[in-house]
């Protein structure tokens, strides 16, 4: 006879099934999901490497400069920024 569960309980044989019914499957079917996504990762974390690299190069032409030396470096300080924003909308575009 068969156990029934009062509404909003899961009854004990159903978990069991459940659970049967998970660990027979094949072994390459219980892989997790993320394992795939581990390449993704690599690739992002390089992306982000370079934008820390640029993002250090651009602080250093800054930091502790007096404004007239800012004004001096404005053209290459406006190429590193476009140089972040490239670098960003492509990783922005790798996730697509």
């Amino acid at each position: 006879m068969a156990v029934s569960a009062s509404p909003g309980q899961v009854s004990p044989t159903s978990w069991r099934a459940r659970a049967w019914r998970l660990e027979s499957r094949p072994r390459a079917a219980r892989r997790p999901r993320y394992r795939p996504e581990a390449a993704t990762l690599v690739a992002l974390a390089d992306k982000d490497a370079v934008l820390v690299g640029q993002a250090d190069l651009l602080r250093s032409m800054v930091e502790g400069a007096a404004g007239d030396a800012i004004l001096a470096n404005k053209r290459e300080i406006e190429t590193g920024i476009a140089a972040i924003s490239a670098t960003l909308r492509d990783r922005q575009s790798f996730l697509l």
